[in-house]
């Protein structure tokens, strides 16, 4: 009989312990909230320069603002503006905002994308608008699959899509290649 009464007041608790767990299990005083989409961040006309080993700028990356995002890890850059500076000319680009996504060397530009080449004595000036463009500053690409105008004093293309090397100074036109020439007079 003491063997059964020490077994049930066991038994009791032991529900108790359970009852009591079930009751108070993880209650929070705030409710849960996923992470929302906000800036941690922000900069309002910032402007950027990379030197060459001349002390020259090599590039100007300026923006009217950019906010940074820590649930994804990504920049939203409104009106960027990239010069580029080399000795074979002058490059601009400009788009109406631009998202970076990461620690990455890779910017994805949209809306009105403008990519001019100054005119040099050893070269004509080109034009390219497009609404996409992703430019990889490591490897010095920019390619886009969105269709883009291409110009220069004697050409007229429309392509859809696009890529260009700085580096080996190539540009590949894609698909759909359509254009006018007009020798010079």
């Amino acid at each position: 009989m003491k063997t059964f009464i020490s077994l049930s007041i066991v038994i009791v608790f032991a529900l108790i312990t359970l009852w009591l767990q079930d009751a108070f299990k993880e209650t929070t005083l705030v409710p849960e909230q996923k992470q929302k989409h906000f800036p941690d961040y922000f900069m309002d006309g910032f402007a950027v320069t990379q030197m060459n080993k001349q002390g020259l700028p090599a590039y100007v990356f300026r923006a009217d603002r950019l906010q940074h995002y820590s649930d994804n890890n990504s920049s939203e850059i409104t009106a960027p503006h990239i010069e580029i500076h080399d000795e074979r000319g002058n490059w601009s680009i400009v788009a109406e905002r631009a998202v970076v996504y990461g620690e990455t060397d890779i910017i994805h530009l949209y809306d009105q994308v403008k990519i001019r080449r100054e005119q040099t004595p050893q070269q004509e000036g080109l034009a390219i608008d497009t609404s996409y463009l992703k430019i990889d500053t490591r490897k010095k690409i920019a390619e886009t699959d969105h269709l883009a105008h291409v110009s220069t004093s004697t050409l007229e293309l429309d392509t859809n899509g696009m890529v260009f090397d700085s580096t080996r100074d190539i540009l590949k036109l894609t698909s759909n290649v359509r254009g006018i020439y007009a020798p010079p007079k």
